[in-house]
């Protein structure tokens, strides 16, 4: 139903009906001023039962009135006689409680963190309030403080697959994230029931076979690296042994004998031959 469709219905109400509806509204609390009462919060809230039952200005003002006590009641005193109507009153009230927390929400909105028990319902729900506390309107600004506030496995699965441009979006896909994550991590439950591993399950019987079973294979394991270590090792050495091609230098000579692998002043033939002409 939309808003014009909400407002025709409203004034179409016969005051039998308001008095009705009026039964299931809950009546303001108190509002003293302290920092304990969201004053926004509590404005809405009038501004509700103005709408619904169709109250004037005078009307709604004395309901408001009669709920400020403490601090709020005194400024209500210095200000009722200037205050005639409730759009003059809701900026004024506004003026006085709720500009003095704005660096508050600001600070909430900056510093919050999705704790171990919450959902991710729970952090949008908190910063949806803190932004309309705010009055900031901007999706991207939305999105991308929401996706800050949540646990970090979370926000890496959300920015791995790309982050949504709209906040509808990107809550709705970090819940079916969380969804997914708290499946299966529920206790019970073990990954052989997987579809896409194939782990081979342990064959039953004392504790003792599983932890051989484990410890072979790891050795096993063990072995194969220390092969492949050692292969590559003397891979290694081998091609630093080969001279490279086109850098091989030729081999000496000897100019006596004319056999290769040595120099004429290291041959032994040419100096058995001297040692024969000296006999």
């Amino acid at each position: 139903m939309s808003q014009d469709n909400a407002r025709s219905v409203q004034s179409n109400l016969s005051e039998s009906g308001r008095r009705k509806i009026a039964k299931f509204l809950s009546e303001p609390k108190d509002f003293s001023g302290t920092t304990n009462t969201n004053p926004l919060t509590w404005l809405r809230q009038l501004d509700r039962i103005k709408r619904v039952l169709n109250l004037e200005d005078d009307e709604i003002l004395l309901v408001a009135a009669s709920h400020l006590v403490g601090r709020a009641g005194l400024w209500w005193d210095s200000v009722e006689t200037s205050i005639t109507t409730w759009a003059r009153f809701s900026k004024e009230f506004k003026h006085q409680f709720a500009v003095s927390l704005e660096d508050r929400w600001w600070s909430q909105i900056q510093t919050r963190v999705q704790g171990e028990d919450e959902t991710v319902d729970d952090v949008a729900l908190s910063l949806q309030e803190l932004f309309r506390l705010v009055n900031v309107d901007d999706q991207v600004f939305h999105v991308r403080c929401f996706v800050q506030a949540l646990k970090q496995d979370i926000s890496f699965e959300l920015e791995k697959s790309g982050i949504p441009k709209t906040w509808d979006e990107t809550v709705d896909k970090a819940r079916k994230i969380e969804l997914v994550m708290s499946k299966y991590k529920r206790p019970g439950f073990t990954t052989t029931s997987l579809p896409y591993h194939d782990v081979p399950n342990p064959t039953r019987g004392s504790a003792g076979s599983v932890i051989s079973s484990g410890a072979s294979a790891t050795s096993d394991i063990g072995s194969t690296l220390s092969e492949l270590v050692n292969g590559m090792r003397d891979l290694k050495i081998n091609l630093v042994d080969q001279p490279k091609q086109g850098q091989r230098k030729n081999p000496i000579k000897c100019f006596s004998c004319g056999e290769l692998g040595h120099k004429s002043t290291e041959c032994s033939k040419s100096n058995q031959g001297k040692d024969n002409g000296r006999q």
